[in-house]
């Protein structure tokens, strides 16, 4: 199996303890060193801290992690691909569609419970596997 980006919709239900399936999958990415995260997944993550003290236990947990950065070019594309879906009618989170950027430049999947990565992936070669 190769890497997979874990994006915050599934690390959302893991750190709260809401999902079996999620808390599954995760650890399992996690201790097999397949999980990889990015700049928006870990701002996502993060600013959803109650307090500084839950906002450093969350830097701890994903710090291990594989970690890829953007670059100038990512926002590029990045916006290309937001214009492209939105002349068909939907328009996707803006940090949605840099977590996507990443994915296909570094051609790995995208590990998700959010539609919005369903319907990148119908118009480009995005791959994701959806919980």
């Amino acid at each position: 199996m190769s890497r997979v980006l874990i994006d915050s919709s599934v690390w959302i239900h893991f750190f709260r303890g809401s999902s079996t399936i999620h808390r599954e999958i995760v650890q399992r990415l996690v201790i097999d060193d397949l999980a990889v995260t990015c700049g928006p997944v870990l701002t996502e993550i993060v600013r959803g801290a109650r307090n500084k003290k839950e906002e450093k236990s969350l830097r701890d947990k994903l710090s291990p992690l594989i970690f890829y950065s953007l670059q100038k070019e990512d926002f590029e594309e990045s916006a290309s691909l937001g214009v492209s879906l939105g002349q068909r009618g939907y328009t996707v989170n803006t940090l949605d569609l840099l977590i996507a950027r990443v994915c296909l430049r570094e051609k790995i999947p995208v590990l998700h419970d959010d539609s919005d990565f369903e319907f990148i992936a119908r118009h480009s070669s995005l791959k994701t596997l959806r919980l």
